[in-house]
């Protein structure tokens, strides 16, 4: 237990000082802590210095909320530390050499609980500043609830207009079995038309709101066909896709992870396909390995980037016959121009809150080359282009999600 929980305070001294540089903000180490326990997921205290976390996170979550709480955590230590970024310059921090007398003491603790309430607009512009989101800076101390209440968006609730509109989408794509060729493709138009008209509608409405969705990848190295697959994600799903690292809880290594960001619909359609895609090669290489003989380890990635390449012309093609129906506001219909346009727009303000989120820290790293085998690469190519997506939802493989939203 005490090799593991080294690993978490390595883990969280390394994303701790990552958030300062990234946000450029000028703390002072805390003295961390992991407390027993789920009466509280974490918390802040001024006088001993202690940033504790519940070892319940580690425990039963993933790095993306042990992250969150922590940065919802230094936005305390913010108010109580920086009184000069709240104009309370004459404010002395925690920590410094100053003696103060008790009743000194006491009288100035007083003045900052009056001056900096948990949750008044001092911690919010801290949040703000460390990249809080909005789902864990409610409350004054975080609960396991409060996480399940942060994943609502995601949740099977009937009357969540999200999980309408996934469920529409989810019945279409099974239809898209059918033995019959037209209804088959007619099947999977709808299904990209019903996104395509969704997507539009919200822009028109300016209803617009994003969503970051983590996918753990469990690995250290990315291979040159899942980088592939991430451009289909961008390129198909309405989506911007971020290559970064997280740590794999309970263990505490470092790992490579993928950000999905878009609306709360697409990035569920994303990380669906994501899913199915990975499912799938890894059940075409099974049977097809074979043929490839003692060179099989040789060929997988040309095998595997062939799948992708596959598929993408099977969604290319598809893209090509939707022919999205009218769309109308106030007995008007929408001009092709002014969707265009809310599209730039709508891509523009992603881009804006992609670059939010990592606060202007993004860099764009260039895919490496990788060796391609022609009879590898061919093989996978016809084989991907067969894929559908409804054999992703009637089943689940290798434990991974087999549908849009979970049951």
């Amino acid at each position: 237990m005490q090799d593991l929980k080294n690993l978490w305070i390595q883990a969280v001294t390394s994303e701790y000082q990552h958030i300062c540089i990234r946000h450029n903000v000028m703390l002072e180490y805390p003295i961390f802590n992991f407390h027993k326990g789920e009466k509280s997921l974490g918390y802040w205290d001024r006088e001993s210095r202690v940033l504790s976390l519940s070892r319940t996170l580690f425990e039963k979550y993933s790095w993306n909320e042990v992250e969150q709480v922590l940065r919802h955590e230094m936005a305390h230590q913010m108010v109580d530390e920086l009184p000069e970024l709240f104009g309370r310059g004459d404010e002395k921090r925690a920590g410094r050499d100053k003696i103060w007398s008790k009743k000194r003491k006491k009288k100035k603790k007083a003045q900052g609980r009056a001056q900096s309430r948990p949750h008044g607009a001092e911690f919010a512009f801290a949040c703000k500043i460390l990249g809080v989101e909005p789902e864990f800076t409610g409350a004054s101390t975080l609960f396991e609830k409060d996480l399940q209440r942060a994943s609502a968006w995601r949740c099977q609730d009937a009357n969540n207009p999200t999980v309408q509109l996934i469920r529409k989408v989810e019945k279409l794509l099974a239809l898209s079995k059918s033995a019959n060729e037209h209804e088959a493709q007619a099947a999977l138009e709808k299904a990209q038309d019903l996104m395509e008209k969704n997507h539009i509608e919200k822009l028109i409405n300016e209803e617009i709101s994003y969503r970051r969705l983590t996918i753990n990848l469990q690995r250290k190295n990315v291979a040159f066909w899942q980088n592939q697959l991430f451009g289909l994600l961008q390129d198909f799903f309405m989506v911007k896709v971020v290559l970064t690292d997280t740590v794999n809880l309970p263990s505490g290594e470092i790992c490579k992870a993928v950000d999905i960001f878009g609306t709360a619909e697409n990035v569920l359609v994303a990380e669906y396909c994501y899913h199915f895609v990975c499912n799938h090669t890894a059940e075409l290489w099974k049977q097809n390995r074979a043929q490839f003989g003692r060179d099989a380890r040789r060929h997988r990635n040309s095998y595997l980037f062939g799948v992708v390449a596959g598929f993408r012309e099977k969604l290319a093609e598809q893209r090509k016959q939707c022919r999205p129906s009218p769309l109308q506001r106030d007995g008007q219909k929408i001009t092709t121009a002014l969707i265009e346009q809310k599209k730039q727009e709508d891509k523009e303000r992603l881009d804006d809150f992609v670059e939010e989120v990592y606060n202007g820290q993004l860099t764009k790293k260039r895919s490496g080359k990788a060796k391609v085998y022609g009879d590898s690469f061919g093989a996978g190519h016809s084989d991907g282009q067969q894929l559908s997506f409804s054999e992703g939802l009637e089943r689940e493989s290798g434990g991974k999600r087999g549908r849009l939203i979970e049951q």
